[in-house]
């Protein structure tokens, strides 16, 4: 699937709209066009200036005097998948839903956004007024009270006059057909298969809102009728026949959204006091993945031959695709936490066969066999290395060669397989597909900060484990960039787990408990540092949920919760801990905001 987009706004402009509005525009909407123009003229319209972008699939343009944001999906989208792009693609941090066939009052994206900042909350929905023809859509209208409207609890509507939705006044329990959210609080991510990876085609706002409500985000309504709502029967999705109800019994919702599968901005975390420029990579990680991208796409399809301006967006698999089948060689696995990434993917993705690597990384000759036996494959998951950080000190130079060398043989062992084996066989030749790399690194890239780290801030390690865990982050980065491969490098933090031995921080406590006197201090190096303590099985279902929804560049992966060291020891002791800390306490804890952007805010 290929996307287009076109007409983008200018992200550096000095006066920026602060809200998107997204609408899908589906290939075989009757009276497309004059919904379409009638649509743009109300968002026009709106007294608090909006930012259009208008989903367009099958391959559907817009005629040219569509001046708005659009982008054209080459393949058919069902309602959500075509939400879910608006979310992905949206330059500013609050989002709006729009129906085609639907209408806000001129007010209403100032009413709903003043209420927004006002109350703080993540989302707010108002009222609407039922409409059965489609006369208003051409119309202007302000924003009334609810209570000169009449409710009817009835669903689907049965015709009438001045009949209220309910989704203001809290009367029949939604939030409207059409709402705004903020980026900020909810992360990019909106529900669009079921746990079958079937689409859901009618309940998808729903489920959203109930994802929300999971995560303890407010949600609000205001009882003023900002719109009209068309209601029609013979239609509209909501009231066709489907299995939402069924697969959501019997599978849940999926993790992966359809928002996962394609190359997003950051949030817009500003008001209007901030300025934003969603363009500018933000570090020289952003710059190199940009430019992967752009050269991944001219591989697979060439220049654009448009002469409409546009920027092309590089789309994943389909769910389906992602989670069913597929060949995947796993290093480390037999390591601890490779064990957890072995039985997540059996787990999640029986369709996929795991190949496990057996061969020594740093012996070339043996790590090119192992890979020409292994044959073609979709995903390599590189978790092979020397830990903890005493055993790299011990021996540094075992610490580079597994570590970086490793890294390397693995990399040019992969690209002479996928080349055919010839020794000067092109590396940017589309016959050669390259498998995506997820290449396991640490936090121990970074030094100690007083505050959360994020992935643009600077690297410093100070042991020699995290040097060499940096250096080879760097040989792969160039590497694949030079060979056309795709790249995710997720940063571990603090990982335990009950099978852990040696000099790891668990086992090394749980010895020392084992023998520790109830009565006696217990002195501990380190007591008050702060770390991010996540199980290996949890950083496990993480790593995979990342290398399945195809993300890219470097993403901390932690809990998002600091804990002390001493209050992790207590965790561990089967009596209350006298704890003496000594040393100089030191704080190691990622921000993981884009690992949620990624995979889900309740995946984290």
């Amino acid at each position: 699937m290929r996307v287009s987009s076109n007409n983008l706004p200018d992200t550096s402009a000095p006066e920026r709209p602060l809200v998107t509005v997204f609408c899908a525009v589906w290939h075989k909407q009757p009276n497309k066009l004059e919904l379409l123009r009638s649509h743009w003229e109300n968002l026009k319209q709106q007294s608090l200036p909006v930012e259009p972008c208008y989903i367009f699939d099958n391959g559907d343009t817009p005629p040219d005097w569509l001046e708005a944001p659009w982008h054209s999906f080459s393949q058919p989208l069902t309602i959500y998948q075509a939400w879910s792009a608006g979310v992905a693609l949206a330059q500013t941090r609050y989002v709006m839903n729009l129906n085609m066939d639907d209408r806000l009052a001129t007010n209403a994206a100032e009413l709903l956004f003043n209420e927004l900042l006002e109350q703080g909350t993540a989302l707010i929905g108002g009222e609407w007024l039922i409409c059965f023809d489609d006369s208003f859509q051409n119309e202007s209208f302000e924003a009334t009270e609810a209570d000169e409207t009449v409710f009817q609890p009835e669903w689907p509507p049965q015709p009438g006059e001045n009949l209220r939705l309910g989704s203001g006044t809290g009367e029949r329990g939604t939030l409207g057909p059409a709402t705004m959210w903020d980026l900020a609080q909810t992360k990019r991510w909106y529900p669009t298969y079921f746990g079958n990876e079937e689409p859901i085609l009618s309940i998808g706002d729903a489920l959203f809102w109930e994802h929300l409500s999971r995560l303890d985000l407010n949600k609000t309504r205001i009882p003023q009728v900002i719109g009209r709502y068309y209601s029609s029967i013979e239609s509209q999705a909501e009231f066709r026949q489907n299995n939402d109800f069924e697969n959501l019994e019997a599978f849940g919702v999926h993790k992966v959204s359809f928002v996962h599968q394609i190359a997003m901005p950051d949030v817009d975390e500003t008001t209007e006091e901030d300025g934003f420029d969603a363009a500018k990579p933000r570090s020289l990680i952003e710059t190199h993945s940009r430019k992967l991208a752009t050269r991944y796409l001219e591989m697979l399809r060439g220049p654009q031959q448009s002469s409409v301006p546009s920027q092309q967006v590089p789309h994943s698999a389909k769910a389906s695709e992602i989670a069913t089948r597929g060949r995947v060689f796993v290093t480390g696995s037999g390591g601890i936490l490779g064990q957890h990434v072995c039985a997540r993917l059996q787990e999640i993705a029986p369709g996929w066969e795991i190949l496990r690597n057996t061969a020594d990384l740093t012996d070339l000759t043996a790590t090119t066999k192992e890979l020409l036996a292994a044959g073609p494959l979709d995903l390599v998951i590189h978790l092979a290395a020397l830990v903890p950080v005493d055993a790299v000190l011990a021996d540094p130079a075992k610490g580079f060669a597994v570590n970086v060398g490793g890294t390397i043989n693995l990399l040019a062992a992969l690209a002479h397989c996928e080349d055919g084996g010839k020794a000067g066989q092109s590396t940017t030749d589309d016959s050669a597909p390259r498998a995506r790399l997820l290449c396991c690194s640490s936090g121990h890239v970074y030094a100690s900060h007083p505050s959360p780290i994020c992935e643009t801030d600077p690297t410093d390690p100070i042991s020699v484990y995290g040097k060499s865990k940096l250096l080879a982050e760097q040989a792969a980065r160039e590497i694949c960039e030079d060979t056309g491969r795709h790249l995710c490098v997720p940063r571990l933090f603090s990982i335990h787990d009950p099978q852990q031995q040696g000099s790891f921080l668990r086992p090394t406590l749980e010895r020392r408990l084992a023998d520790a006197d109830p009565e006696a201090p217990f002195e501990l190096n380190g007591a008050d540092s702060l770390r991010d303590f996540l199980t290996a099985e949890t950083a496990a279902q993480i790593l995979v949920d990342l290398a399945l929804s195809e993300a890219e560049g470097v993403v901390n992966v932690g809990s998002g919760t600091p804990q002390r060291v001493a209050d992790f020891a207590q965790s561990l002791a089967p009596f209350p801990l006298n704890i003496k800390s000594t040393g100089t306490p030191n704080n190691l804890v990622p921000d993981v905001s884009r690992l949620r952007t990624l995979i889900g805010e309740n995946n984290v």
